[in-house]
């Protein structure tokens, strides 16, 4: 009897042996790499010493850019503009069209052409005329609605809607509205000025 009960033991101990698996030698790789994980294209991330496995599945997201992307990123000249991008990254073509604006006449006003336009602090227009290319810039909006205004890169003033009309460098600037926020912007009228008066020239009140 006493034989019976050994083998039946004996038996029981070699079909648990067979099912627990031997943990003294297992690593955390052996570990995490029996764990279910989030279905995606990927690696394990694994660290520590088992049994402080610490494991975490990391899906491999493609990192490549549309052209677009990867041109709004690139330098470019500081004009008011915009990009032409063509091609497939990372063989794209990023390039910076800057506005260039002909001076055209103000509707039912003979006396002088203008170009309506907004602009905030380092935004930079061309624009001609009398058939001369001339940049003009804005620099600076300060909180009192001041507004700093640079022609062709050496012709600069700063002015506010009370002394609102300059004329730099054969560049007749007016300006009509100024807001300074989070959103800095500066209205301008920008023309040629031929006669002396700023009425004159803008027809205005």
């Amino acid at each position: 009897m006493k034989g019976i009960v050994f083998i039946s033991v004996l038996a029981m101990v070699v079909l648990i042996s067979g099912c627990v698996e031997d943990t003294q030698n297992l690593t955390c790789q052996d570990y995490c790499e029996k764990q279910p994980h989030i279905i995606c294209v990927g690696h394990w991330d694994i660290s520590g010493t088992y049994p402080d496995c610490r494991c975490k599945w990391v899906c491999d997201v493609p990192q490549t850019p549309t052209c677009e992307e990867y041109c709004e990123d690139q330098p470019h000249a500081l004009c008011v503009g915009e990009w032409d991008i063509f091609g497939s990254y990372p063989d794209c073509n990023c390039t910076w069209i800057c506005d260039v604006n002909e001076i055209t006449a103000k509707p039912g006003d003979g006396l002088c052409d203008y170009h309506e336009t907004t602009m905030k602090p380092g935004d930079e227009l061309e624009v001609y005329v009398n058939e001369k290319k001339h940049a003009v810039k804005v620099t600076k909006i300060s909180s009192q609605d001041m507004v700093t205004v640079v022609v062709d890169g050496f012709f600069t003033h700063t002015f506010a809607q009370l002394d609102r009309f300059i004329n730099l460098n054969n560049v007749g600037l007016y300006l009509k509205d100024v807001t300074y926020s989070d959103v800095n912007s500066a209205l301008l009228w920008i023309g040629e000025n031929k006669v002396n008066s700023p009425n004159d020239c803008f027809g205005l009140e």
